[in-house]
């Protein structure tokens, strides 16, 4: 380093400042001949601008930034190309391919009026939404009479059951036969705090209100069995009621336990019967309706009886389709034929990188590859895993048409279209591989993580990793709907594996993060989780435990 300012290269770092403190600007001149004047040291000497000090304030001298100052203002640039990203991603996906975002009420991304969604954004639920809901309803026995009773009597009733089992419209049902039909109905937030309510002036006498997958509190300390008492009582006083619905998976309600109902699903001959009356009749021979009868009996999905009946409407066969579900058998079949590695590990790629240009895929899937020969190469195995992985193909064993091996290898699951890039023109039109279904790689993820064990994931999370830091935008973009899928089967595995582990990351790892939980606000049941998520960061809940060293 050279002892006077003009000597060498100003701008080269001291060995003495150590590794990692980026170089500082040299100061501008001040003096007629280009020196700096000397300042006042001990020895009066003229002091290095390169090693210039802060004032006593902590501030650098003028024309200077310390490495605080310019590791904030490297910050900042990183913050805002995530919000770049995001705002991308928001017009590329929600502009372009899905309804609207409506954020009002704190809904956290809960967005349009779509019939599955009655009841679940915040706000005001008018009586023909009620009317629509309920066009075809059939009260199931006897969880209805009993959820009925408790909220007679308290005011105040938790549903509770699996998934997809028809709470939704049992909240509104109960609330129409208890306040009465001309009643007014109001959603509220599924993060709103019970406890709160009751203090509150938000309840409003004579109203019936709803809340739809309840998150439940940050605390679970802060949900007293007192509270919720006096949230009865105030409900009582203002002849309102309350429904809440919840899954098993809330492990935040234990004061509500007195509260609870199991909820279950109406009789599906029943349900159909009913939607059969209340839709425009059709003609249907006796062989068609005995075969379409019996494929209702064995649905357990109310909305599932119901897109058979209005599927009727067209065609008796396009009925008893619906409820065959052609997608998830090919899905099932294919899995069931054991496939090898070599096809397994780009099918389980696809299922992560849909619609991605095919050289993007290929060079990821080869990443995989690359990522699993690690792993059975290290030889390190789970103490709960024991089924086998089929070996992997060894490099070099000649060139393959690994294009055209898709036409053999996913047949009628994958197919190849060539389209171009957001913002181009079709002379940019590339190959892309994608599922012949929407609804195919929902299936795909669903198998992979039900019949596959701790030698696939492991690796295949390491490389979910790898391409989250990718800088390219469409592949996490794509990484984010997968993981967002996956989250339907595993959402414990995503929160503390993915979400958690980019959260923490870099900046591109957050905006996958961020676009992870904004996928996950389109299924119903996912959306109350996200926000809970979110709500754990937020007041610095633990709300995924530390990650293990080997990840």
């Amino acid at each position: 380093m050279p002892d006077q300012p003009g000597d060498g290269d100003p701008g080269r770092p001291s060995p003495e400042d150590g590794p990692g403190i980026p170089p500082v600007p040299p100061v501008p001149p001040v003096g007629q001949d280009g020196v700096p004047a000397p300042d006042d040291t001990d020895d009066g000497a003229a002091q290095d601008p390169e090693h210039a000090s802060p004032d006593q304030d902590g501030h650098s001298p003028p024309g200077e930034k310390n490495s605080a100052e310019e590791a904030e203002e490297k910050e900042k640039e990183e913050y805002g190309k995530g919000y770049d990203d995001l705002r991308l991603v928001q017009q590329r996906v929600y502009n372009n391919f899905y309804a609207s975002v409506d954020a009002s009420g704190a809904a956290f991304g809960f967005g349009g009026t779509s019939s599955s969604r009655t009841g679940l954004a915040p706000g005001v639920v008018e009586p023909e939404t009620v009317d629509e809901a309920l066009r075809c309803y059939v009260r199931p026995q006897p969880c209805f009479d009993e959820a009925l009773g408790k909220l007679a009597v308290g005011s105040l009733v938790v549903l509770t059951g699996q998934d997809n089992c028809g709470r939704g419209a049992g909240a509104l049902a109960l609330l129409r036969e208890v306040a009465g039909e001309g009643a007014p109905l109001r959603s509220l937030s599924p993060a709103n705090a019970l406890a709160e309510l009751a203090t509150t002036t938000a309840i409003t006498a004579g109203q019936g209100y709803v809340i739809r997958d309840y998150v439940g509190e940050t605390n679970v300390a802060a949900v007293q069995a007192y509270e919720i008492g006096r949230l009865s009582e105030e409900l009582r006083r203002k002849n309102a009621f309350l429904v809440i619905t919840a899954d098993h998976t809330t492990l935040r309600r234990l004061a509500l336990s007195d509260h609870c109902v199991q909820w279950h699903s109406p009789d599906p001959s029943e349900l159909f019967h009913r939607c059969r009356e209340q839709l425009p009749h059709v003609d249907i021979d006796p062989e068609s309706e005995k075969e379409l009868l019996e494929s209702v009996a064995e649905q357990r999905r109310p909305a599932d009886v119901v897109a058979a009946a209005a599927a009727l409407l067209h065609s008796p066969r396009k009925a008893i389709e619906t409820l065959r579900d052609g997608d998830s058998k090919i899905v099932q079949d294919w899995f069931a034929a054991k496939p090898s590695a070599e096809d397994l590990l780009p099918m389980a790629a696809l299922a992560f990188l849909e619609g991605v240009p095919e050289r993007n895929f290929e060079d990821a899937c080869a990443k995989f590859f690359a990522r699993m020969r690690t792993w059975e190469l290290n030889g390190e195995t789970a103490v709960a895993e024991s089924e086998p992985v089929a070996t992997l193909p060894e490099p070099g064993a000649g060139l393959e048409q690994s294009r055209a091996r898709w036409k053999e290898r996913a047949v009628g699951l994958v197919h190849v279209e060539r389209r171009p890039g957001p913002g181009q023109d079709a002379a940019r039109s590339e190959r892309r591989l994608v599922f012949t279904s929407p609804r195919i790689r929902d299936l795909v993820i669903g198998e992979l993580h039900g019949l596959y064990g701790y030698k696939l994931w492991y690796p295949l999370r390491q490389w979910l990793g790898d391409l989250s830091r990718t800088p390219d935008l469409d592949t996490r973009t794509e990484v984010a709907r997968g993981t967002a899928v996956l989250a339907r089967y595993a959402l414990n595995e995503v929160e503390e594996h993915l979400l958690g582990a980019w959260a923490e990351g870099l900046m591109s790892q957050r905006v996958t993060a961020a676009l992870t939980l904004q996928f996950m606000c389109e299924t119903d049941h996912l959306a109350p989780q996200a926000l809970g998520i979110v709500l754990d960061w937020t007041t610095g809940a633990p709300a995924v435990p530390s990650p293990p060293p080997w990840r």
